[in-house]
Parts: structure tokens; sequence; C-alpha cells
């Protein structure tokens, strides 16, 4: 049982960092978010 939870906890934590990624991509992507002090570089394919 012990095993089963310590398992469960792990798949846990790794589906909210691929949720707390996805997000963070979404944001990027479709919003043009940005983390504070960082720079954004457009280009553009000619």
């Amino acid at each position: 049982m012990r095993n089963q939870n310590k398992r469960l906890r792990e798949q846990i934590d790794s589906l909210q960092k691929q949720y707390d990624a996805k997000i963070e991509q979404v944001a990027r992507e479709k919003h043009g978010m940005k983390k504070e002090n960082e720079k954004v570089i457009k280009v553009e394919k000619k």
C-alpha cells in the first residue's frame, strides 16, 4: 500500500508539472505573455 501511494504521488507530481508547462506554453504562444525581466524576440520568416 505504501509503494502504491508513493507511485501515485509521483504520478500526480508529474502530471502537475506537465499541466503547469502547458499553461505556460499557451500563455506565451497564444497570448504573447512573458516572465518578468524577460525579453521577447520575434523571428519572422521571409
